[in-house]
């Protein structure tokens, strides 16, 4: 069980610059997750990898070294694994790219030493450290 993140630790700020956050998680897979489990019969199989089965809440949080925030950043990622109406499942699994320019958090691109934080449930993830530099061009 966990989430695992991988972002660049040290970033010059740029027009062009982004700030690509990857992740992929393990979770606990909890009934309010599901999508459309709902009139399948015990034989009945979850299995269109085109659709989600199950979208996972979590939340990034990041700090900064001069603005302290917190920045929060709600998700729910998909899970494309393959479920049965009369299984067990107890995890779920999934990918996610984000770009963290693109979101209001820090759209600002300001310059300064943040941490980040995944969390979802009681799993937490973090910290990883993401220096954002002054471009001295």
């Amino acid at each position: 069980m966990g989430i695992d993140l991988s972002i660049e630790s040290r970033i010059v700020v740029t027009t062009q610059a982004s700030c690509v956050l990857r992740g992929s998680y393990r979770l606990p897979l909890l009934r309010h997750h599901l999508i459309g489990l709902d009139g399948l019969d015990a034989e009945a199989t979850l299995s269109n990898f085109e659709e989600p089965v199950a979208t996972i809440p979590m939340t990034l949080l990041l700090t900064g070294s001069e603005t302290p925030g917190p920045f929060l950043i709600p998700m729910h990622i998909p899970s494309y694994d393959e479920l049965t109406a009369d299984s067990v499942a107890v995890e779920a699994t999934g990918t996610f790219a984000l770009d963290l320019f693109e979101t209001e958090a820090l759209g600002h691109r300001e310059p300064q030493i943040y941490y980040l934080y995944a969390f979802s449930d009681r799993v937490l993830a973090g910290p990883f450290k993401v220096e954002l530099l002054r471009d001295e061009a």
